[in-house]
């Protein structure tokens, strides 16, 4: 069984039992059957674990570990450290994946030699499971990709640094350079993601029209509908891993990808996190807990940025975070 390994499927599992079944299926469907899969279970108290020893119970290919709730990067960081595939691939136990996933690209990246390769997906809205977008990399027809001055705003702004879902790593790159998973209870992916392109990757697309993932937004439950006390601190050490990628590949930071990292990341992902499910509820509230961003704030330069980035610049520049929330205020009562 091990010579035959070339794919280990790393998923972090909490609570997530009543989706396990549909990921299992998608996974027993893939055409190319060279993988072993490794279930974490992150502490869940509902049936995920009676769930995943069923499927432990009859068939080799499955694995699970179990541990306390310390979160996903901890649970990914264990499934590393056992992996045995030649690739690592990161899934999420609350989505779908096509059943030529693994077929389609693992030949790709040993075919290029690439450390990573990045694959189009769909994203769809929970509920209504409705498609929110299609994503595809139609236009990256090179074989391989160093990250340069060239395209890391342009791989930053389109999220190649977000997720892992939508892409396969060398197991060897990644033993080589040591790299692990922050502990950070949120934008772990990131996180990961950062670390591994501090080290000049080859990166490789399948420029195909295939959507291989399907990503579900607004979940019931997920962490991501949640305030998180210490999302503005979280991001904050996204931005500094970000810049040691930048120190270590010798790229500067244009004033676009500044904007990104300072602006769309850590103000605007502060801003939103104070009208998520558990927030402050006042307005005073919202505004002293957005106030929080300023300590993290870095000089953004104008020259470069289209009209409306340069105004929202100018406002955190003097502090005037109340405008945006305002705005937001009379945005909702509209809408009402």
């Amino acid at each position: 069984m091990n010579g035959n390994i070339k794919v280990s499927i790393i998923i972090p599992v909490y609570n997530v039992g009543r989706y396990l079944p549909k990921i299992i299926d998608d996974i027993r469907n893939q055409t190319f059957q060279k993988f072993e899969v490794i279930f974490i279970d992150d502490g869940s108290t509902d049936n995920s674990l009676e769930v995943i020893r069923s499927i432990v119970k009859t068939d080799e290919q499955f694995n699970v570990i179990c541990q306390k709730n310390q979160g996903t990067w901890a649970a990914r960081n264990a499934g590393l450290r056992i992996a045995r595939g030649d690739y690592i691939y990161f899934l999420d136990p609350d989505d779908r994946i096509s059943s030529n996933l693994l077929f389609d690209n693992i030949p790709l990246l040993q075919k290029r030699d690439s450390d990573m390769i990045v694959f189009g997906y769909n994203d769809y809205e929970f509920v209504t499971n409705n498609i929110l977008s299609e994503v595809r990399y139609k236009k990256f027809v090179k074989r391989n990709y160093h990250i340069t001055k060239d395209n890391v705003t342009l791989f930053y702004k389109i999220g190649i640094f977000n997720t892992l879902w939508h892409k396969i790593y060398s197991r060897k790159f990644i033993i080589n350079h040591k790299i692990e998973f922050p502990r950070w209870t949120n934008a772990q992916d990131r996180g990961f993601n950062l670390r591994f392109c501090s080290y000049d990757p080859l990166i490789t697309f399948n420029n195909s029209d295939k959507a291989y993932y399907s990503y579900f937004r607004h979940r019931p439950g997920a962490s991501t509908v949640n305030f998180k006390n210490n999302l503005t601190e979280i991001f904050n050490s996204s931005a500094k891993e970000c810049f040691k990628m930048l120190d270590n590949l010798e790229i500067n930071a244009d004033s676009e990808l500044l904007f990104l990292i300072i602006v769309r990341d850590i103000f605007m992902n502060t801003f939103f996190n104070a009208f998520r499910s558990g927030s402050p509820k006042s307005l005073r509230n919202k505004y002293n807990y957005i106030k929080l961003w300023r300590k993290y704030y870095v000089h953004v330069p104008q020259k470069g940025l289209p009209i409306y980035e340069r105004i929202i610049v100018i406002l955190l520049k003097f502090k005037l975070e109340i405008v945006f929330l305002l705005l937001k205020e009379c945005k909702d009562l509209l809408q009402k």
